[in-house]
């Protein structure tokens, strides 16, 4: 890990003094193109960017920008003309009113499964590359990464909060509460945090232009990492009520492993929010969970339209919250949502396409191999140091002398995982055709279809 360079009192004052001064310059939109070269000043990408600014600036944040009228809507969005991705959604509220929603309905694949949160790290010397090795202090590194932000998503860093957020000592906000940039306290990291309005509002492309940023931060050999994100489908005209998702876990439809399904303890938990009693009292919206928040997989299902107030709407939305707490979420994911939205039997039937397993064997193996080597790093590092100077840097005679006699020897934490690794056992996921599948899954066919609660 390269060492970051500590200034001077002086120095330190001088800089964070140049970045007070430049910070709001240096905080307006860019857009796509107006790359920031290295060693160059981001205000100059931001200059030159800032001519289509006006346009991105009038996009709406949350509910703004909604119309409500006694009669109907008034009028249409600019926004939807601009952008075929975003539908105009109309919700009759309890008070008579219309209401015009602006909802993302399409993905940059142009697939109805979009992404509706993102959080990805990466590490100082990306943005020292960046920069041409400019960064002194930490409003430095936020200043050249806000810069790269804006070209891809099309909105800016706006200034730092009080307080720090998700373990990170400082924090600023991105755009209009679009997200957060992390930084200070963990290592050499920083952490972006795109929320589910900033995915919305970002500009038409920044999937791809996200992913290609990534990608070249790992071919420099540098830190990228996908550590969280969410994937939602609509279903505005209520095709799978939240009726049809309850009765899918009770048919086993949210159990990955065969061997799971004949005992309900193995499966994953759920959990209600709302009336599910009475008529009147679910008007006012349900939700069901599916999983624990902080594993690796959390499902959630609602009814979003009377949520937003509308309570004879029959839109549910469905999310699927992947996080890196026990695999690997490939950038790909940014570009295909579609095909790691079926992470589960239920959801691998309603995909258009080959889904594809975000698999956690792979994550383990690296954890342990980072956990070993900082052990060995940390407890015979400096013997090793000398050993193989005194071998005149032969490491493989070094291993060859320390490695232990029995070839099938191995630790206790790295048989852990490959008994892991061997019990998986036959996956319900790959194998959703199982006959024990296909008749609970027909089973909840039939209460989708006939309106029926379960």
């Amino acid at each position: 890990m390269a060492k970051r360079y500590v200034p001077d009192l002086q120095q330190r004052r001088e800089a964070e003094e140049a970045a007070r001064l430049q910070f709001d310059a240096l905080g307006r939109v860019l857009v796509p193109g107006a790359r920031v070269e290295m060693g160059a000043s981001p205000a100059l990408g931001v200059l030159q960017g800032a001519g289509r600014a006006g346009a991105l600036l009038s996009t709406p944040t949350g509910n703004t920008g909604v119309k409500e009228t006694n009669g109907g809507s008034q009028g249409g969005s600019t926004e939807t003309e601009e952008r075929d991705d975003l539908s105009e959604i109309s919700l009759v509220l309890s008070n008579g009113k219309t209401k015009i929603h602006l909802q993302r309905t399409r993905s940059g694949d142009g697939s109805p499964v979009i992404h509706d949160w993102v959080n990805f790290t990466i590490s100082e010397p990306t943005i020292m590359r960046i920069s041409g090795n400019r960064c002194l202090a930490d409003e430095d590194f936020v200043i050249w990464m806000g810069a790269e932000l804006g070209r891809i998503f099309g909105f800016r860093v706006t200034g730092e909060r009080k307080n720090g957020a998700n373990f990170y000592k400082r924090s600023w906000n991105i755009g209009d509460d679009f997200g957060l940039l992390c930084f200070t306290g963990r290592d050499d990291t920083m952490l972006i945090s795109l929320s589910g309005a900033g995915c919305q509002h970002a500009l038409p492309g920044w999937e791809s232009r996200l992913y290609d940023f990534l990608t070249d931060v790992r071919a420099h050999g540098e830190r990228a990492v996908i550590t969280r994100v969410d994937l939602a489908r609509d279903f505005l005209n209520g095709e799978y009520p939240i009726e049809y998702w309850r009765a899918m876990y009770d048919y086993g439809q949210f159990v990955n492993r065969e061997s799971h399904l004949s005992s309900r303890e193995m499966w994953p938990t759920r959990e209600y929010r709302g009336c599910w009693e009475t008529e009147k009292g679910s008007k006012r919206g349900r939700t069901m969970y599916v999983g624990r928040r902080i594993s690796g997989l959390f499902f959630r299902c609602y009814e979003k339209g009377k949520k937003e107030g509308a309570p004879d709407s029959p839109w549910v939305r469905a999310e699927l919250e992947i996080k890196s707490v026990d695999r690997i979420i490939p950038l790909e994911v940014l570009l295909t949502p579609a095909v790691y939205w079926g992470q589960y039997p239920v959801l691998r039937r309603l995909s258009t396409v080959q889904p594809e397993r975000i698999v956690i064997q792979k994550k383990l193996v690296e954890l342990t191999a980072e956990h070993s080597i900082r052990i060995i790093k940390e407890q015979y590092g400096k013997h090793l140091r000398v050993m193989h100077n005194l071998l005149d840097g032969d490491s493989s005679m070094l291993l060859d002398q320390l490695m232990h006699d029995d070839v099938d020897a191995m630790p206790r934490r790295w048989a852990s995982v490959g008994a892991s690794v061997d019990t998986q056992g036959p996956s319900c996921y790959a194998d959703s055709s199982n006959p024990l599948f296909e008749h609970r899954y027909l089973a909840a066919e039939k209460y989708r279809i006939s309106g029926n609660s379960v």
